[in-house]
């Protein structure tokens, strides 16, 4: 699928959602000491490059603990235990079947 960039219109369109004119009027809180002076980015590669790359970073993940998105790596303590009682679990036949004798 191939990147499409937006138009000057859309840009427009989108600061004005917001409310500001310019994309400096929208960063200009951030102090200009603060902001970034470039992104080092490298240089474009293939998807096959790309996939095989974050494929190796997720490979150091550690098994042994718990991911709690927003809250940080920690091991677990307890079990976690519904706070509602569940009732024994019971099969639903809809017929009985012939007793033996």
């Amino acid at each position: 699928m191939p990147y499409i960039p937006h138009t000057p219109d859309d840009l427009q369109e989108m600061l004005s959602v917001v409310g500001v004119r310019t994309l400096d009027d929208l960063f200009a809180d951030i102090p200009p000491d603060m902001r970034p002076q470039s992104f080092n980015l490298p240089k474009g590669q293939g998807e096959a490059a790309v996939c095989a790359y974050f494929e190796d970073l997720a490979a150091k993940n550690s098994p042994d603990m718990i991911s709690f998105l927003g809250a940080g790596f920690i091991p677990p303590t307890r079990p976690i235990r519904p706070s509602v009682p569940r009732a024994p679990c019971r099969p639903f036949l809809s017929f009985r079947p012939p007793s033996v004798a």
